[in-house]
């Protein structure tokens, strides 16, 4: 939950509202948000909702991050500051 409320930081999630936290498919909600839709697609694929779940869980902990290095260098880039390279990239 919480990955996923990170990634509404960055992503639009206009007029899909608040996920149902209780619903037994929950991860094609979070899917929907989503900025990569070939890794979307592939979880979604999965047969079970505990492996779509953490499927889910794992790319949001490796993706937040990096999304966070990248709004940081674009708020410093038109400054000429200095970021430094996050890792990864």
């Amino acid at each position: 939950m919480e990955h996923f409320k990170a990634l509404r930081a960055f992503v639009s999630a206009a007029g899909r509202g608040e996920p149902d936290w209780a619903d037994r498919r929950l991860s094609f909600q979070l899917a929907q948000c989503l900025p990569d839709l070939e890794f979307a697609n592939a979880i979604l694929q999965l047969r079970s909702e505990a492996g779509r779940l953490k499927e889910l869980n794992q790319y949001l902990a490796a993706y937040i991050p990096r999304r966070r290095a990248i709004e940081r260098m674009k708020e410093l880039a038109p400054t000429n500051g200095c970021g430094g390279k996050p890792a990864g990239l």
